[in-house]
Parts: C-alpha cells; sequence; structure tokens
C-alpha cells in the first residue's frame, strides 16, 4: 500500500488524503448519529412493547381464570388484530402454551412478556412479538442515505483538492526548474514525485557558495589591502551614440544586473571609475577564499556569463576585464579618501585590459596570491608582467559551473529587448 502511494504525484496523494479524511469524518458523524437514532428508537420500542404486554397479561387474566381456553383463544385473536402484533402466546407456570395466535417468529420481531396476576398471584405468561415500527425502517433508511451522502461528499472534497493541489503542484515545479542545475538535456535519474524532486534539487545546489555575508559592507579602509577587478565594457563604446535612450538604458541596465549578479556572489562592492570602466572591490573573509582569488572568480563568471547569454541578445556583449590586488596606503596615515590609494592599481588595470582585451589578465601582485596560484590556472607567458587565467581546478570549477547556471536561469527574463 505505501509502495503504491508513494507512487502517486503530489497532486494526487494530496487529493486522495484530503478525500480519505472528509470519507473518515463524514462516515464517523454519520455512525455515531445512526446508533445514537437507532438507540432512542429501541429504547421508546420497548417501554411501549413492556407496556403493551402488561396490557395484554390484564385482559387475559380474567379468561385463564374462568378456564374457559376457547375463549382465551378468541381474547388472543382479537388482541392480535387490534394491535398489529405478529404473534401472541400466553403459557402457564410450568411454561407449557395454553393459548396463541399469530404466524410466529420473525428475525425482525421484538418479543416482549409480562406476568398474569390473579388475585395476587402468579398464574402464567403472556408474550407478544412486536413487528419493526416504521420509524426504524425510516431510519435504517436515513443511515443508508446518510452514508451515500458522506461518500459522495468525499468525493466533491476530492475533485476540489485535487485542483487545489494542481495548481500547487504547478508552481512548485517552477520552483523546481529554476533550482535545476544541468540543462544539457542529457538523461538522468530523477526521483519520483515532487517533493523529492524539489530536495534533490536543493541538495545539488552549491549553498555554501550562495550564502550573503552577514557583515554591513565593505569598509572602505580595505582598500589598503583588497582584490580588485576592473572591468572594461567595451561594446558599450559603440552604442552610447547609435541606440536610442530607451534601448541604450536597457542594455546598460542588463550589462549591470549581469556584473553585479556575478560579483555579489563573492562579497563584491562595484563602483565606476572611469568612462566606460567598472571597479569592483573584493576584501574581508569569504568562504570561497582570498579577495584576489574572488576577483578571478567573477571575472570567470562575468565572461562565461556574456559567452551563454550572447545568442540571446542581438546587441554585441564584450568586456575586458583584469584583476589585481591593491597592498597600497599602508604607510599613509588616516583615512581620508581612501579610494585614492588604488588609483594606481586602476591605472595598471586600465593598462592591462588595453594590452589584451580578449582575455583576463592578472597582475603581477595578483598572480602571486596563495589561493589564485593554487585554484587556478594561469599562463605567466604574457607581456608586461601579466598573467592570463586559463581556468580553476577541481573542484572548485564545477561549483563554479554550477553557480553559473544558477546565474543564466535567473537572467534570461532580462535579456528581452536587448
Amino acid at each position: 500500500m505505501h509502495k503504491l502511494f508513494s507512487r502517486l504525484s503530489l497532486a494526487q496523494r494530496l487529493a486522495a488524503i484530503c478525500g480519505g479524511l472528509c470519507l473518515l469524518v463524514a462516515l464517523a458523524l454519520a455512525l455515531v448519529g445512526n446508533l445514537s437514532s437507532r438507540y432512542i428508537l429501541q429504547l421508546q420500542q420497548a417501554e411501549y412493547g413492556q407496556h403493551l404486554a402488561g396490557q395484554m397479561a390484564a385482559k387475559t387474566a380474567s379468561v385463564i381464570g374462568n378456564g374457559d381456553l376457547i375463549g382465551l383463544e378468541v381474547t388472543l385473536e382479537q388482541l392480535l388484530s387490534g394491535n398489529q402484533l405478529l404473534g401472541l402466546s400466553v403459557t402457564d407456570l410450568d411454561g407449557r402454551q395454553i393459548g396463541a395466535a399469530g404466524s410466529g417468529d420473525s428475525p425482525q420481531a421484538r418479543r416482549f412478556s409480562a406476568p398474569i396476576a390473579l388475585d395476587g398471584n402468579i398464574a402464567g405468561e403472556v408474550t407478544l412479538l412486536l413487528p419493526p415500527s416504521p420509524a426504524m425502517l425510516e431510519q435504517e433508511r436515513m443511515a443508508l442515505g446518510l452514508f451515500l451522502l458522506a461518500i459522495l461528499l468525499s468525493l466533491f472534497v476530492t475533485a476540489i483538492a485535487a485542483s487545489w493541489a494542481q495548481k500547487m503542484v504547478l508552481r512548485l515545479r517552477n520552483i523546481i526548474d529554476k533550482l535545476q542545475i544541468d540543462r544539457s538535456g542529457k538523461p538522468s535519474a530523477q526521483p519520483h514525485g515532487e517533493l523529492e524532486l524539489l530536495e534533490h534539487r536543493i541538495a545539488s545546489l552549491p549553498l555554501e557558495l550562495l550564502k550573503s555575508s552577514n557583515g554591513s559592507g565593505i569598509d572602505r579602509a580595505s582598500y589598503r589591502s583588497a582584490g580588485l577587478l576592473y572591468i572594461r565594457l567595451n561594446s558599450l563604446v559603440n552604442y552610447v551614440e547609435t541606440l536610442d535612450e530607451s534601448s541604450l538604458l536597457r542594455y546598460t541596465e542588463f550589462q549591470h544586473r549581469l556584473v553585479n549578479s556575478a560579483c555579489e556572489l563573492y562579497q563584491g562592492e562595484l563602483s565606476v571609475v572611469r568612462q566606460f570602466g567598472l571597479l569592483v572591490s573584493f576584501s574581508g573573509h569569504h568562504p570561497s577564499g582570498s579577495p584576489v582569488f574572488r576577483a578571478a572568480s567573477a571575472a570567470w563568471m562575468v565572461q562565461q556569463l556574456l559567452e551563454a547569454l550572447q545568442s540571446r541578445v542581438r546587441l554585441r556583449l564584450s568586456v575586458s576585464m583584469a584583476c589585481g590586488i591593491s597592498e597600497a596606503g599602508a604607510a599613509c596615515p588616516g583615512d581620508i579618501y581612501p579610494g585614492l590609494y588604488c588609483q594606481h592599481v586602476i591605472d595598471e588595470l586600465a593598462a592591462l585590459v588595453a594590452s589584451e582585451p580578449k582575455h583576463i589578465l592578472l597582475s603581477e601582485a595578483a598572480s602571486k596570491d596563495e589561493d589564485t596560484a593554487t585554484g587556478s590556472q594561469l599562463d605567466h607567458g604574457i607581456a608586461n608582467q601579466a598573467t592570463r587565467l586559463q581556468g580553476f581546478a577541481e573542484p572548485y570549477l564545477k561549483l563554479l559551473e554550477r553557480q553559473q547556471q544558477i546565474l543564466i536561469s535567473q537572467l534570461l527574463h532580462s535579456v528581452q529587448g536587448i
């Protein structure tokens, strides 16, 4: 039974549970009502039958006292027809029948007896068979109708619950689809049932990388030691003069959303520092690694998102990126205008971007970061003492790819009209 129930969909389970509970409650109420009404009717019939038996005993006492057995038979026939009884009999003190009338016993008849008293002595006993009352028969038909009504009510509740559950399951499936990591279309073993599938999808998410920081924001003094990602919006340069205002606004909003979505995963703070140039600063502690390693991860994520979404838009999505580290200002007293401490690093990154715009470059200082050197794949044979980011090592690469699929599903709805 459990295996059969587990094969049902969530909507069918909810409908079956609601219908079953409704049926149990309705049947319980119908049973209680039937038992209570039946008990009251039986109690009333017992009082009536016992009272009628006493009357029969009083009417037959004088006939038995005279010893007139023929007159007793006539009296019993008259009492039988006058009171609509099934049977009527009289026995003496030894239990021998001395008079009877009627057709005999019946499975539904009830038997009542009363002693026959003569001058204060017991002379025998009168027994009558009382047929089922019309009220009892009507009560049985009403009980059957209540049980049928309970079944119909449970079917109605099942239909309503199925409609409601189907709508809820559709919303749940939409949520499950949004949590899908592998969209390659390859067949894979999936658990049966929406709840099991939701648990499977959530378990496969890199939740340790999606948790946001509980901090109150990046301290501006962290520019003294921070990972920096410089992004130049190459394609935006060509569209500023060619797109109308609304199209340009949609284009820039989409680029901002894409860059911000990728950088927020690694606690990055985005700001505009140059014409068509963005700076994302990473500082503090994060499960992903050092600030420079997070800057490189964000750059890789931006690059992969642009390549994946390029086929969905008609405008070009082209940026150039370089990563560096800001350790200047350690000897500068005070924290006045801390943003000025990294201006020379920004100049260095802008020069790197201009020298090789198609690749993600790392400055010499950034390539010496411990997490970046061990967790990523670097090509050191680049001019200007720069390093090219080629990829990441396992298992971090798999986590990045999962994050990429999640962000793509989130950004797909915002590419309309671009």
